[in-house]
């Protein structure tokens, strides 16, 4: 489920039960395993366009904040536009149609990387603590304004947390 600013996944047994939930919000990144009962935390720093777009980011989706103040190039085979944040750049490709390919958000290195194959898949990339990932949508059905769920760390889990610092 994602909303403009927040990315909440789960997964579900065959039994119906939940093997872990996660969400993706601002700058914090959570997810409960509930077979070995535990919780990860990760915080990060990122500039607010993109932490502040998360669903729209992972649904493929230009955030309406990347447009302002931002430069457009065009090359031989695809629309570069480039937008600087603080001391973060962002970077987004398009085809030629106008379709979303990759997004990048970059400091003095490639932080991350968003790649889109078509409208259902999108290939994550943080390069700093070699993590990547895949997420696949069977379908995507859009709903007005969803709430967010919340998630909640059940009593006598064991507890990690990160901070990246870039």
């Amino acid at each position: 489920m994602a909303g403009r600013s927040f990315f909440y996944l789960e997964g579900l047994s065959p039994f119906g039960f939940a093997l872990f939930q996660g969400l993706l919000e601002d700058q914090e990144a959570q997810l409960v395993l509930f077979p070995k009962r535990e919780a990860y935390l990760l915080r990060f720093h990122l500039p607010e366009e993109v932490a502040g777009a998360w669903g729209e980011l992972l649904l493929g989706r230009l955030p309406a904040s990347f447009l302002q103040e931002a430069l457009l190039f065009e090359t031989k085979n695809f629309y570069l536009l480039k937008k600087e944040a603080g001391a973060f750049r962002i970077l987004a490709k398009f085809s030629k149609e106008g379709v979303l390919k990759e997004v990048t958000v970059k400091k003095e290195r490639t932080l991350l990387r968003l790649s889109y194959r078509g409208s259902k898949e999108v290939l994550w990339e943080v390069p700093p603590v070699r993590s990547r990932g895949r997420l696949v949508f069977e379908t995507v059905n859009f709903v007005e304004d969803p709430r967010k769920p919340t998630l909640v760390i059940p009593r006598g889990f064991k507890r990690f947390s990160w901070e990246l610092k870039w």
